[in-house]
């Protein structure tokens, strides 16, 4: 979260770890009826999950945590990008860039699509990789039951 941003003042939120987002230093940016967040239905396993394996994340409660801050359900979008991004791609590690074109898809980032392509292929890293899932988060934004059949 950018100093930057005073409180409340996130038009988006891209929130790819509900547990991280619900801390408040990164719940502050988001602004009531204001601020649209898409989630990644993942949620990083705490540490205290290597001595007690039984620990259940509570999704359901994470997700009325941010839905309350946004200012309700209708500001709160996403799936489980993790799986999908995986099954998609064969590979771990595109969940972020997955998301980043569902954002793009649904019109949300202050960025045009154009400009985030060029930011990944000046990179120069896993070029194809990211601009495929780039472009599978968007489809994924479009019509996520056709790519969940």
């Amino acid at each position: 979260v950018s100093a930057r941003i005073r409180q409340g003042g996130a038009s988006v939120v891209l929130a790819y770890d509900l547990a991280t987002i619900v801390l408040p230093q990164h719940l502050s940016c988001i602004g009531y009826g204001h601020t649209q967040v898409v989630c990644n239905g993942h949620v990083t396993m705490p540490g205290s999950f290597a001595s007690n394996p039984d620990t259940q994340i509570p999704y359901a409660e994470l997700l009325a945590i941010i839905e309350e801050a946004a200012g309700g359900a209708d500001n709160v979008q996403g799936c489980h990008f993790d799986p999908i991004a995986q099954s998609l791609l064969g590979v771990e590690g595109r969940e972020n860039i997955f998301g980043l074109g569902y954002a793009a898809q649904k019109g949300l980032l202050p960025v045009s699509l154009s400009a985030i392509r060029d930011v990944i292929q000046a990179s120069g890293l896993a070029v194809q990789e990211n601009l495929e899932a780039l472009e599978w988060g968007r489809r994924a934004a479009h019509d996520l039951s056709k790519l969940m059949s």
